[in-house]
């Protein structure tokens, strides 16, 4: 390759070790970028990672590498073992590309017949008076649309929870101002309901303001795909 695409190679891996860090932060990691010293556990040997993230249930070791540098590596697998083997550590490879924010392993978000044939189900649930299940149902269609939009942008929101996606699409300007407070109250009303938690009716009228939401970002994503 030619030094300018070496140039680029390097930048790319660069923004994305900032990306992932401050995607790490936000979900209240304990972040440190191209860590040395005492930073880096014994158990990594020489090895230095691109970032360290020690979070309160699990701490992660990153390495960030461009598809174009890529080879899989012995030194990253015998790392990716390594940590392996440490109770409470996991190592994560995130692969760069030329495509904005696109993680290897990020999960895919349901497919758009998936979301048609759930809101059909929302619909019939919500006639037959289940509105907990319509509910939970029609909020898990609403964040599959939210991934895909946010994947459309490049927003990189895996590891957010549903009121962080919310916010987060929102600061981006990628959602409507209309459809922030309906969907901000309904991600509450989810966590509460999916932890057993909180007042255990639904409102109708949330449900009704969710179902418009999620059939205008259905549109939404249809349309910028």
């Amino acid at each position: 390759g030619t030094v300018t695409e070496l140039d680029a190679t390097t930048l790319r891996e660069q923004r994305k070790i900032r990306e992932v860090a401050r995607e790490y932060r936000r979900a209240g990691y304990q972040v440190f970028v191209e860590p040395g010293g005492p930073l880096v556990p014994d158990f990594l040997g020489d090895y230095r990672p691109d970032v360290i993230a020690i979070g309160d249930q699990e701490s992660v070791v990153i390495e960030v590498k461009s598809v174009r540098g890529f080879d899989r590596s012995d030194v990253t697998h015998d790392v990716a073992l390594r940590v392996s083997k440490q109770p409470g550590w996991r190592f994560e490879l995130v692969i760069t590309n030329p495509r904005r924010g696109s993680l290897t392993n990020e999960q895919n978000p349901w497919d758009l017949l998936v979301v048609d044939n759930h809101l059909k189900q929302v619909r019939d649930l919500s006639e037959s008076g289940q509105l907990h299940a319509a509910f939970l149902l029609l909020w898990a269609d609403a964040e599959a649309l939210l991934r895909h939009l946010a994947r459309q942008e490049g927003i990189l929101v895996n590891r957010l929870s549903p009121p962080q996606i919310v916010k987060e699409l929102a600061t981006q300007g990628v959602l409507d101002r209309r459809d922030y407070s309906p969907l901000e109250e309904a991600a509450a009303v989810r966590n509460a309901l999916a932890h057993g938690v909180g007042p255990s009716a639904v409102d109708p009228q949330l449900l009704k303001k969710l179902l418009a939401v999620t059939e205008g970002l259905r549109e939404e994503v249809q349309s910028a795909a």
